[in-house]
């Protein structure tokens, strides 16, 4: 069974301590938005800092959520 990642996340964003989120769907938007305080910006993507990326994967993973690393 393939699974579609709710979540890309992008570890090279060319910003050093900086981690792209990408929600691939409104459900996925919406936990970054309401769970995480994070606003999506205009070319679709929310910022986070490497710290934190481990306990938004799984914090999201709890949530059901899927997050694929790219």
């Amino acid at each position: 069974m393939a699974y579609t990642a709710d979540f890309r996340i992008i570890n090279n964003s060319g910003i050093d301590g900086i981690t792209l989120i990408e929600p691939m769907n409104p459900e996925a938007q919406n936990y970054l938005q309401d769970e995480w305080d994070h606003q999506i910006m205009a070319f679709g993507y929310a910022t986070m800092n490497d710290d934190n990326v481990a306990t938004f994967v799984d914090s999201a993973e709890r949530a059901h959520l899927y997050a694929a690393a790219i």
